[in-house]
């Protein structure tokens, strides 16, 4: 009724209006002004009462799994987002990397999944099929922000055209190098452009001494890992196909002998060799290593100002193509059960697309925020206690040359089998070719 006065209010002025009085004209349309006021009031009341009313407080559920430093970054990210969103209570729940698989299997077949699910692309090519995540196409088409992660990284978590997690961090491999023992042999440190070639050969110069005084010239940790798919061409295995590729496989056979042959000529120790040694490229007995973002916070305690080291991008074969690594890519997803999907999407494009959440997460690894990794805001940030400024674009470009690897249910016993042949070829108890002939008979045993 008082929206119906106010209009006869206003007919009644239009009279005054038309009479030229400048007077009632001035009155008119102060008493318009007003009538508008009222209005405008009237509807910040309902829009102030309907935004209330959708900011209900709503609890989100939260697992996910890490060592002892991914723990206290998820604790604080967790505590960062509910003090900007006083709407929303995280409910947590950690579990040890080793159950963790278990876990998400147990939540799965009971229906009482996680709103939000931390997962990396091994765990949710195991379960993607069975309808357990929401796919996050739409939001991430609706939102527009597709182009704001970094290049690749979302395509680990695609499946048939679906994509079913948001990436927030990249644990990377790079080579580090010690600075000291190049030094000392007069050699130039390597550089982003160096071959494989190069590498074999550095290798070789730098290997000297025997003994407890062997200063080894590289470190070739998990090998059976990384041969899988060095140079991100013809994998081991064909996972879509579920089909074996050892045999006939000139990528993997020239990685696999690229690897054990160092092995054998003494050049690196096997997996096998390395608790004799005593630990690995912080005791300063290898000229260089593979290393991966998680062992920085760790070297820069255990070698502290001993010896001078760095890191650079991984190799290139002139003829296969650049080194990759096992893709260690980890992102959210949100469970297709969720009664909070706009609010599990809230959670995740706060840890994944904001500067703030991607800082912190960049202790865990490189951060996939595109904008963030790029700038010298993140190339040049140390901590104060670190005693050396390492190269973070080495490992920040090498998140492009991530390739899929599979460590769980069928491809697990394939991949202990490679481990069994792999160490028997670095012992000298069989040759390559033997060996891949035993994993492809293995395999196809297996996926049988």
């Amino acid at each position: 009724m008082g929206n119906f006065f106010k209009s006869i209010a206003v007919l009644l002025s239009v009279p005054l209006l038309l009479s030229g009085c400048n007077s009632s004209a001035t009155s008119a349309e102060n008493q318009q002004s007003s009538i508008q006021e009222e209005e405008n009031l009237s509807d910040n009341a309902n829009e102030n009462t309907s935004t209330e009313a959708s900011k209900e407080q709503i609890t989100l559920t939260f697992s996910y799994w890490g060592d002892k430093n991914e723990l206290a970054c998820k604790e604080e990210l967790v505590k960062d987002f509910e003090a900007a969103h006083p709407n929303i209570k995280i409910e947590a729940t950690y579990t040890d990397g080793v159950s963790y698989h278990t876990k998400l299997q147990t939540f799965f077949t009971s229906g009482a999944a996680p709103d939000v699910i931390s997962i990396a692309g091994d765990i949710m090519y195991d379960f993607a099929e069975e309808g357990v995540f929401e796919d996050l196409t739409p939001y991430i088409e609706r939102d527009q922000v597709a182009g704001q992660w970094a290049d690749g990284s979302l395509d680990i978590f695609t499946k048939h055209g679906k994509i079913y997690a948001a990436p927030y961090v990249s644990k990377v491999f790079a080579m580090a190098y010690n600075k000291d023992i190049f030094d000392a042999a007069g050699l130039a440190y390597p550089t982003e452009s160096w071959t494989e070639e190069d590498f074999v050969n550095i290798t070789r110069q730098l290997t000297t001494g025997e003994g407890v005084n062997k200063i080894y010239g590289t470190k070739l940790t998990d090998g059976s890992k990384m041969i899988r798919d060095l140079y991100g061409q013809m994998p081991l295995y064909d996972v879509e196909n579920k089909k074996m590729q050892a045999e006939g496989n000139d990528y993997f056979k020239h990685a696999f002998s690229l690897y054990t042959d160092l092995i054998i000529g003494g050049y690196s120790p096997s997996d096998l060799e390395t608790d004799s040694i005593g630990g690995g490229f912080e005791t300063g007995k290898f000229a260089t290593a593979l290393c991966a973002t998680w062992d920085i916070n760790s070297w820069e305690e255990l070698i502290g100002d001993s010896f001078k080291w760095d890191v650079v991008q991984l190799p290139s074969n002139t003829d296969y193509g650049p080194w990759t690594y096992p893709a260690y890519t980890d992102g959210m997803a949100i469970s297709s059960t969720s009664e909070h999907k706009e609010a599990a999407w809230e959670f995740i494009k706060w840890n994944t697309l904001s500067e703030e959440s991607q800082e912190k997460i960049s202790q865990l690894g490189v951060p996939v925020l595109k904008s963030y990794v790029e700038s010298d805001n993140y190339l040049n940030d140390f901590p104060n206690s670190y005693a050396v400024k390492y190269n973070k674009e080495a490992f920040a470009d090498m998140m492009n040359r991530a390739a899929g690897q599979e460590s769980l249910g069928i491809w697990a016993e394939i991949n202990d089998e490679l481990t069994k042949q792999y160490n028997a070829v670095s012992l000298s108890e069989t040759t390559v070719d033997e060996a891949i002939a035993v994993l492809q008979k293995k395999g196809e045993s297996v996926l049988e």
